[in-house]
Formats: structure tokens, C-alpha cells, sequence
């Protein structure tokens, strides 16, 4: 093919900066290599210091943060959503994450895969039209499986025409703005067209399904020779894992490539490693079935609205049965049969007061169901069982725990943890924020601390690849007792450390801290709420839903649940243990 030259296996991937400052399509189908090939592209714009997004709907990208030896990685990446997340995030922050990302140079990871397809077309559609206003700079865009955000076609979703229309602005107008745009797609056919047809490179990798090619044929219709475009097409169905085309007719490049493998870890492959899982509860699972099944007919607005006509029903055929017949026939009193008739009246008033508290009773359950009715169809606002700081309209930006003080709690100053004569040697390697901080902890609780004590003290997830890190890293310096549990700081690494903020008591100002952080949303922030309210107790599903304004079947609501046990903050239905300070 004219124009092409071979580059062995194994060599770096250079791309010309007029390429990288273009949008780009990077098409395959899954397993030919095209997620390493982003992740390739990225770590080179990282390693340039550009400013750097990725939307991420698979949980994968999170690997940008380590190296393949599950080493820290040297980019500082932030993540929005997901298992790994710094901030958590739901369908009604993408206007606040996107004016964020927007206005920051900290590169990010917005991962949407816990997300339903509604709260991630509501979420997206959003954060494209803030994005487009609020960008300031060149700012690298990836997004991928592109697909599902800007879908050639019609999607089951009724808002998706919007999130359409916001994905395909981006790629038109996001130009002007700064946006350079990387479209990755597995499947091309379903990639809307307007979008596809917009990226200026297209980078191939193996592709088999002729609907695939011919969404190719669009973009070579679009931008490119069609001769040159008929070789390419041919080859595509043979091209090795790794190996690509690459073509830029503006930059005038159209190269064969194997491209390297990325430097950072790959999370995108199933690991060998065992899992830990427990078998089937036949009774608990048949139990919890039950259970959603009855939530779903107690919280059905139509089964509501009929059981409500029932009772009015009834409970018109009641009054109506109470009134008098106007059409009496008047009996003659005959002497000795007054008592008689007394006695009967005073009967028939006791049945009469019967019939009242009964109408008055069923009034009162026909009033309940309404009241539920409204709180299934409306959220309602959940009475504040903490006074603390009210939450900004934009995200915070952090990657590491808050301070007392920028919680808005009171601290009584600095912690001395050592003599002057336990100072560490000069030569000491400075420490991290993240060591400083389980240090800082560990130095103040001599007897030690267990993994989830400790990672609600300093804000940092026990089961996170980072914090293992950290931890491997204190203990090969000697800061940390080797295999201790509970894990107890020794003397060095209490000098090492210094002096340190005093942490918050396990309790209700822990709570405190936890939501002024800025790690939780709004809903998480409710839910930690009436928890820590109720604790030691625990609350049903359904109460715990009605008391901060959910449905208790809502998707949404079980995955706030789930990353607040995730944290440590929440055990089952109830405060956990170690947030609240029981021993």
C-alpha cells in the first residue's frame, strides 16, 4: 500500500502532535489490543503533563494508576465513580464533575460502570452540555466504548436522543473549546454516524463483522482516498492482536504498527487469582426474593391507587348503611315494653360508634397509603441529624484525606508523638501524604489499630491496591510491625512521623468528619446519617429508604448502601462498629 511502512514489535508508539491534537477513532473488535492502545496514548499525553480525561464505562482504567508491577504509577490520577473512587458520584453529578474537569488540570477517570443505563444517559448528558460551556484549554477527551454514549440508532433509553445530541456536540463544537476528542469503539456499526465521520485519525485494528467494516467505509467516504481505503479494509480481518493501521490524511501518515504494550497495569483482563466466595444460602436468598417481590407491590403507585379505591368503597358502604330510613313505620308504645325499647336504642348507639371508629380507621390507613404513594413518587427530604458544613455546589478535588480543620471541626492543635532525642536520622526517606497519614494515625493508638479502624481514621479503603502499597512500603522502611494484627507503628516509624493533627474520636464527630469530606454524595451523606443516628440499632431496608427519600428497590440506592460498606462506614443495615468507637 502506498505510503506504508512496517515498524517491528515492541517499539514505542510516537504519534505527530498534529495527530494528537485531532479527534481520533480508534476502532477493533474485543481482544485486538485496542484498550492497551489507548492506554499507550494516554500515558504519552500524561508523560507530555496534558491535561487528561477518560470516561470510563468498563472499571478497567483505574490500572493508570499502577504500574504492571502493581507499583504506584508516577500519574496522579483521579477517579470519580466506581470501585476505586476518590470522589463518588451519581446520575445528578455530571454538571458538577464536568465543570471540574473542565476548569482543573488534574488528569481523571469517570467511572460509569455501576451506573444503570438511565443514571449514565442522565449523567452524561449533563456532564457533555457543561463540559462544552465550561472547558477552559486543550483538553484531551477519551471516551470509551463510545457506543454506548453516542449510539448509531434507537436505545431503549427515551432520554438517550439527548445524550446523543450532547455526545455528537462534543465532537463538532468541542474543537473551538480545546477538546481533542479519542472515540474507542468495539463495535463501529453502532457508533453514530455524526460522531464516527467527525474524527479527523482513524486507527484500525482487527475487525471482523462486515457491518463494522462498512461503518469504516464512512469515515474513508469522509476524509480519505477510496483506493487506498479498499487495501486497508482488506487486511483489517487478518491484523494480529496489537497490530493497527494508523491514518491521518491531514497529517499525511497512513502506517502499519504494532504498537508496545502500556506501562501502567492492565486491568482489562480476567486474573487467575481465587476468589473468596461463599456458597448459596438457598433460605436467605429465597427470603430476600420474597422480601422484593413484596417491596415491589407495596411500592407499585397502581397497587396503592386500587387498594385506596377499596377503601373508600367500603367505606361509603358503611356510612351509607349508618343513616336512618327515612320511610319508618311508627309502632304504637305499649306499657312494660319502654325498658324494652331503651335498651335496644342504647344497643344500637354502641354499634353506631363502632361503625364511626371503623370509617375513622379505615380514613386513617386510606391517609398512610396516600402518604406513601407520594413518597414513592416524590423524593422526600430526610430530617438532618448532624449539623455540619454545607457541601459546595462543585466537587472537591482531593486525593487524600481532609484535615480537621478543613472539615470544620475543632482541633486542639498539633500531637507531639516522640521526644527530641527519638528524632528520626537525617537521612530518612521524606514520607508520602498517604504514609504520613497512616503513620500519623498509628503513632496516636500505640496499641495499634485494626485495617478498618484505620482506614476510617485517614480516609483511605483497606482493600485499595494503593493503600497495600503504602503499607508494604512502611514496613520495609521498619515504620510498621511486620504480619501485627492489629497493626501497631514501632519506634522508628513513630519518630519518623513527628508531630500530627489529632485524628477525630471514633463516634459522632468521625461521622462529622466523614461528611464534611467531600468523599460522599448528597444520598450517602444521608444515608451515613440516619445510620450513625440509629446505631448501635440497625434499620430495615425499606425504613432506611423512607427516612432519606428512596425507593428501596431503586438500583441507585443499593449502590450508595454498597460503597458506604465499601468505605467501612457501614456494616449490613447499621453504623459500623468501628466508625461509631465500639471496642
Amino acid at each position: 500500500m502506498t505510503g506504508q511502512r512496517a515498524v517491528p514489535r515492541g517499539t514505542r508508539l510516537e504519534l505527530p502532535a498534529e495527530v494528537l491534537e485531532s479527534h481520533v477513532g480508534i476502532l477493533g473488535k474485543t481482544g485486538s489490543g485496542k484498550s492497551n492502545l489507548a492506554k499507550v496514548i494516554v500515558e504519552s499525553l500524561l508523560d507530555q503533563g496534558a491535561r487528561v480525561c477518560v470516561i470510563d464505562p468498563t472499571g478497567t482504567w483505574y490500572g493508570l494508576r499502577l504500574t504492571r508491577e502493581r507499583e504506584p504509577s508516577p500519574y496522579p490520577v483521579v477517579m470519580f465513580g466506581g470501585a476505586h473512587a476518590d470522589i463518588a458520584i451519581g446520575r445528578t453529578h455530571g454538571a458538577a464533575v464536568a465543570e471540574t474537569i473542565g476548569t482543573t488540570t488534574t488528569p481523571a477517570v469517570i467511572d460509569t460502570r455501576s451506573m444503570t443505563v438511565g443514571e449514565r444517559t442522565e449523567f452524561f448528558t449533563a456532564f457533555g452540555e457543561t463540559l462544552l460551556q465550561r472547558n477552559r484549554g486543550p483538553l484531551h477527551l477519551v471516551v470509551d466504548e463510545a457506543h454506548l454514549f453516542a449510539p448509531q440508532g434507537r436505545v431503549a433509553d427515551p432520554k438517550s436522543g439527548a445524550m446523543v445530541h450532547a455526545a455528537n456536540n462534543l465532537v463538532s463544537l468541542g474543537r473551538g473549546i480545546g477538546l481533542r476528542i479519542i472515540l474507542i469503539s468495539q463495535r463501529p456499526a453502532k457508533l453514530h454516524k455524526d460522531s464516527l465521520t467527525q474524527v479527523e485519525t482513524l486507527i484500525a485494528l482487527r475487525l471482523i463483522a462486515p457491518q463494522d467494516t462498512r461503518a469504516v467505509d464512512d469515515w474513508i467516504g469522509e476524509w480519505a482516498d477510496a483506493r487506498q481505503g479498499a487495501e486497508l479494509k482488506a487486511s483489517l480481518p487478518s491484523l494480529r492482536t496489537g497490530e493497527a493501521w494508523i491514518w491521518s490524511p491531514g497529517a499525511g501518515l497512513l502506517e502499519r504498527r504494532q504498537v508496545p504494550l502500556a506501562r501502567t497495569l492492565d486491568t482489562g483482563k480476567p486474573t487467575d487469582a481465587p476468589i473468596e466466595l461463599e456458597p448459596i444460602d438457598v433460605e436467605a436468598v429465597q427470603a430476600r426474593l420474597g422480601q422484593a417481590s413484596a417491596d415491589a407491590i407495596a411500592n407499585d403507585p397502581r397497587e396503592l391507587r386500587r387498594r385506596i379505591a377499596e377503601l373508600e368503597r367500603d367505606l361509603a358502604d358503611r356510612e351509607v348503611a349508618t343513616k336512618p330510613d327515612p320511610q319508618v313505620i311508627e309502632v304504637p308504645v305499649l306499657d312494660g315494653q319502654v325498658e324494652t325499647l331503651l335498651e335496644a336504642l342504647m344497643s344500637l348507639d354502641r354499634v353506631a360508634a363502632a361503625l364511626v371508629a371503623t370509617a375513622g380507621s379505615i380514613q386513617s390507613v386510606g391517609s398512610g397509603i396516600t402518604a406513601a404513594i407520594e413518597r414513592v413518587e416524590q423524593e422526600g427530604k430526610p430530617e438532618r441529624l448532624y449539623d455540619r458544613p454545607q457541601r459546595k455546589d462543585t466537587l472537591r478535588f482531593a486525593a487524600g484525606p481532609m484535615t480537621m480543620a478543613e472539615a470544620g471541626l475543632a482541633a486542639p492543635g498539633m500531637v507531639r508523638t516522640h521526644s527530641e532525642r527519638d528524632d528520626p536520622a537525617p537521612d530518612s526517606p521524606p514520607l508520602g501524604k498517604a504514609e504520613r497519614a497512616i503513620l500519623g494515625a498509628l503513632a496516636q493508638y500505640p496499641r495499634g489499630l485494626s485495617k478498618a479502624r484505620l482506614g476510617l481514621l485517614t480516609g483511605y479503603r483497606p482493600k485499595a491496591g494503593h493503600f497495600s502499597n503504602v503499607m508494604g512500603r512502611l514496613r520495609s522502611l521498619g515504620y510498621v510491625q511486620a504480619g501485627s494484627d492489629p497493626i501497631v507503628a514501632t519506634g522508628a516509624g513513630i519518630a519518623a512521623v513527628g508531630s500530627v493533627e489529632r485524628l477525630p474520636e471514633p463516634g459522632h464527630e468521625l461521622v462529622r468528619w466523614w461528611l464534611a469530606s467531600g468523599r460522599l454524595s448528597g444520598g450517602e451523606s444521608r444515608i451515613l446519617e440516619v445510620l450513625a443516628g440509629w446505631w448501635p440499632n440497625a434499620l430495615a431496608r425499606e425504613e432506611l429508604a423512607a427516612r432519606t427519600g428512596y425507593a428501596a428497590t431503586a438500583g441507585h440506592f443499593n449502590n450508595m448502601v454498597g460503597h458506604l460498606r465499601g468505605l467501612g462506614l457501614v456494616d449490613g443495615w447499621r453504623a459500623s462498629d468501628d466508625l461509631m468507637g465500639a471496642p
